[in-house]
C-alpha cells in the first residue's frame, strides 16, 4: 500500500489553447466595451455631482 492519498495513475496534462479561429479581442467587443465604459462613467459623474460628492469634499 502507498502512504500518499493521491492516486499515482493520474497524469496531469496542461490545457492547450483551442485553435478554432475565434478571436478573443474583436473590434465589435472593443467598441461595445468603450461605449459601456462611457455610459457608466457619465452616470457616475452625473450622480456624483447631483449628490454633491466632488473631490473637494
Amino acid at each position: 500500500m502507498q502512504s500518499s492519498d493521491a492516486p499515482s495513475h493520474i497524469v496531469h496534462a496542461p490545457q492547450q489553447r483551442r485553435r478554432d479561429g475565434h478571436a478573443e479581442l474583436t473590434m465589435r467587443g472593443l467598441i461595445i466595451g468603450i461605449l459601456i465604459t462611457l455610459v457608466f462613467t457619465a452616470a457616475n459623474v452625473y450622480f456624483g455631482l447631483k449628490a454633491g460628492l466632488t473631490f473637494s469634499t
